[in-house]
């Protein structure tokens, strides 16, 4: 067997990716050798992985990110054009933008010109804490998909003088954890847009003012802010403008002191209600403090609005009470980490939701997140049920998702002449069942 393994210094010959960038892909399990001394740690490769190792040095040799050529791997090759194709427009829009700066340069060889009057004050730079400047850019870089500037120290967005330009600073500090949110700019600009679009209720995702991977309580009660804060009062200004609803997460600082995983309905009349997430999920644990009230259900313009939170919607009995309560709509914020499912089928979470709005005849929105945050991969399972169960619209790309449908529907319980959603219940039988 050992006779047929290629020695690591052959393999790189035969595949054009140095020794170096194989240790690396090892490291990182990008490309695993067939055998490594456990002694002296040699590695030694199968002839059939030079097809492998080939792919992933043209594909890095073109800016592909690591995380897209791990996907590629193995993969048959009408897929990988398609991933390829996905990628040259990612790269054109740079070469667009790098255009802009090649010109901008020109204009200000050729005519000395200066800084444009600002017509608006925005934030083009945000600082960060770090206790390892490296290891911090590696995370970004890969997150974000942009280049790390070691000369200035950031992660810059857009060219400069462009509309998208902006920096993200690292800076190597030991006095204590960095506190910083993420902007939401781009929120409220998904959430015009579909307002602008004629939408009635807009669900934005869990925890979507903050992010949601926290390391520590700390670093949550850094971005964690209480129900009057202006992001929320600017969330009713666009709802007003529109006469619509607005459902969104946000990590919430209570009066009380505590954190928690909260929602926020707003609508023109300013704010609602705020929903606690009564089901916390895994390290949500560490972080917040479980809600204590039920779920609102309200009287809006669109209809009667409930609010779940993620986790929540995976207790029927909680689906059950806001049906019950009259709920047409059900506005489900989530953050749905991605798990194993065969091919073909939706994410499970979707499932769940097209079962809870059948047995319940209501509809149920949710609103997911997409990429990665921290190593955490998102489902990006964005789905809107009818109130008959089946999926309205969904969306697995970033982009707004939109439907029409037939709150109406919900007030009709009945099934067949004879059959009844909630007639049909034994809550004499189900009362003593409880009582086990």
């Amino acid at each position: 067997m050992n006779d047929e393994l290629l020695t690591i210094g052959a393999f790189a010959a035969a595949t054009g990716l140095t020794i170096a960038a194989l240790r690396h892909y090892d490291e990182i399990g990008l490309l695993k050798p067939a055998q490594v001394d456990p002694g002296t740690g040699y590695r030694r490769y199968r002839p059939d992985q030079v097809g492998d190792a080939r792919l992933i040095c043209g594909l890095r040799g073109v800016g592909v990110p690591v995380e897209e050529v791990r996907a590629m791997v193995g993969r048959p090759g009408g897929e990988v054009r398609t991933a390829l194709d996905a990628h040259r427009e990612r790269l054109l829009v740079q070469l667009r933008e790098l255009s802009q700066r090649i010109a901008a340069v020109g204009e200000l060889i050729d005519k000395g010109t200066p800084m444009p009057e600002l017509q608006a004050v925005r934030p083009v730079q945000i600082r960060l804490r770090v206790a390892d400047v490296k290891e911090a850019a590696a995370f970004y870089t890969a997150a974000f998909d942009v280049v790390f500037n070691e000369s200035i120290s950031s992660l810059q967005f857009g060219a400069y003088r462009s509309d998208l330009f902006f920096l993200i600073t690292l800076e190597e500090s030991d006095r204590g954890p960095a506190h910083f949110g993420l902007l939401v700019q781009d929120v409220d600009a998904a959430y015009g847009r579909a307002l602008d679009a004629g939408a009635a209720v807009v669900v934005l995702p869990e925890l979507v003012t903050s992010g949601y991977v926290f390391r520590s309580r700390e670093e949550a009660a850094a971005v964690a802010i209480g129900s009057g804060h202006e992001l929320l009062r600017e969330w009713a200004d666009e709802a007003r403008r529109a006469d619509a609803v607005v459902v969104g997460g946000f990590c919430e600082r209570g009066d009380d002191g505590r954190l928690y995983n909260s929602a926020a309905v707003v609508d023109a009349g300013g704010l609602r209600a705020v929903y606690r997430k009564l089901h916390l999920w895994d390290h949500e644990k560490l972080l917040f403090e479980p809600g204590a009230a039920p779920p609102p259900v309200l009287d809006t313009r669109a209809g009667r609005l409930g609010v779940l939170i993620c986790y929540d919607l995976e207790f029927p009995e909680l689906t059950r009470w806001a049906a019950l309560a009259g709920t047409q709509l059900l506005a489900v914020p989530t953050n749905w980490p991605l798990v194993p499912r065969p091919d073909g089928e939706r994410p499970p979470e979707a499932l769940i939701a097209m079962a809870a709005a059948r047995v319940n005849r209501m509809a149920i929105a949710c609103a997911d997140r997409l990429g990665t945050e921290r190593g955490v991969e998102w489902t990006g399972g964005a789905t809107i049920v009818g109130v008959d169960g089946w999926v309205a619209a969904e969306r697995r790309d970033a982009g707004l998702l939109i439907a029409d449908v037939d709150l109406e529907e919900a007030l009709e319980k009945r099934l067949t002449d004879h059959a009844d959603a909630f007639g049909d219940r034994r809550p004499d039988i189900y009362a003593a069942l409880a009582r086990g």
